[in-house]
């Protein structure tokens, strides 16, 4: 019997081995991937149908976006109404995610509807018709949303932000206008769902309570489907900013500004993002970083200050974000450089060093805690291309890296002159 009057011992993240459970991989008739994973003890079935369809794909602006909106209302057997009525009969949660480079359609369940459920989606995925009413009902909701949107200081730095970083007509800073939804028509959206989704490239994901013989209910409902591989179009080469410096006053009587601060990064398959995330995560990465303690705990300047890295294919950005009192917006920008100094100035002390690591180990080790979450992992790998080597080559980097190398990172990468300063009031 244990003990309960002696503390369990403490092992550090560092020190614990991390695995990650093996997937299992089927092929459907249509050369269509499906991964699952099966936890007997679940009564609950996610699946998850992968598509090469954000924004990264479109030629007409945001009709990406459109499409993914409007996918949930009405196929050729049934409206909005009759899809979302016969959804919460089985009690089923289904949505749309969309991104710039794939899109995400989810189904949650109980496993004993999901044999129900999947000619539905197959339906989705196959016959939805984008009647004119429903496109007109989303162009009026996107024109008011876009009316409110375009009052929050946040909301236009964010696209700033891209802008800069990309360039204002490369795909990863497409920005609903007015004029682009109102454009926006039923012919180039079937257009885009027929070659996208339809007849597009899927890749499965399946955890759950599945019953013995999933892999085959799932090829007799999608194993016929016209999947195929596609290719993205052209699209503009990135196209970085010249400009340093963006102030813009959008409320004379807001008092507090959105903060941002960015400078261009290589994509996701470049090879320092791995070892960039441990500086980032020290730097402005949680709740316990140098901005965080510098900023907000003796400052005062904000609630809340954070960094991260865009885990983009074609390029991406290293964004600091917050928002100050507009009388201390260019204060905040000067400490977030002051810290950016010192890490490139000074060598990391080895307990802080330590304490990110173990935060960051603690993550994966969570993420792999028990089979929905391990499928989560799976299909973020999966769907940039990379397999198990890389989830352990992040953890050995994150494990190994000293504190001269952070100092070097920080040398390379924290130079004042390639960030841009963007503060909206």
């Amino acid at each position: 019997m244990t003990d309960r009057t002696v503390a369990p011992s403490i092992i550090d993240a560092v020190n614990l081995e991390v695995n990650l459970l093996p997937v299992h991989k089927f092929v459907l008739d249509n050369d269509t991937p499906l991964y699952f994973l099966s936890d007997k003890d679940s009564e609950v079935v996610n699946v998850e149908w992968v598509f090469n369809g954000g924004n990264l794909y479109e030629v007409q602006d945001n009709v990406s976006l459109a499409t993914c909106s409007l996918l949930k209302n009405g196929t050729r057997s049934m409206s909005a109404y009759q899809l979302t009525e016969k959804l919460e009969y089985y009690g089923a949660f289904f949505q749309v995610g969309f991104g710039h480079e794939v899109v995400t359609l989810t189904l949650s369940c109980l496993s004993k509807h999901v044999n129900n459920l999947l000619p539905i989606v197959r339906e989705i995925i196959s016959e939805s018709v984008f009647r004119e009413e429903e496109l007109d009902i989303f162009k009026q909701n996107s024109l008011q949303r876009l009316s409110v949107n375009l009052k929050k200081s946040e909301y236009i730095a964010d696209n700033l932000v891209n802008e800069l970083i990309y360039g204002s007509k490369h795909p990863y800073a497409r920005a609903l206008s007015e004029s682009n939804i109102k454009a926006l028509d039923r012919e180039n959206i079937l257009q885009f769902f027929s070659k996208y989704f339809a007849k597009g490239y899927c890749q499965i994901f399946a955890v759950g309570g599945l019953d013995s013989g999933f892999e085959l209910m799932m090829n007799r409902v999608f194993g016929d489907l016209e999947f195929a591989k596609v290719v993205a179009p052209d699209r503009p080469v990135v196209s970085l900013s010249t400009d340093r410096e963006i102030r813009k006053e959008v409320d004379s009587h807001g008092l507090q500004g959105a903060v941002r601060m960015c400078r261009a990064f290589p994509g996701r398959n470049h090879p320092d993002f791995i070892t960039v995330s441990v500086l980032n995560t020290l730097f402005g990465g949680y709740f316990g970083s140098r901005l965080m303690n510098n900023i907000r705990e003796e400052k005062g300047y904000t609630y809340g200050i954070y960094s991260y890295v865009q885990s983009h294919l074609d390029a991406g950005a290293w964004v600091i974000t917050t928002e100050a009192g507009k009388d201390v917006c260019n204060a905040t920008i000067k400490e977030v450089y002051h810290e950016m100094n010192i890490l490139r100035e000074e060598v990391v002390d080895a307990d802080e060093l330590d304490l990110v690591k173990n935060y960051l180990l603690g993550i994966y080790l969570t993420q792999v805690d028990g089979p929905f979450k391990t499928m989560a992992r799976w299909k973020a790998l999966i769907t940039k291309d990379w397999d198990e080597t890389h989830f352990y080559e992040t953890i050995r980097n994150i494990k190994e890296i000293s504190a001269n190398e952070i100092q070097a990172l920080a040398q390379k990468y924290f130079t004042e002159e390639e960030f841009k300063e963007i503060v909206v009031v």
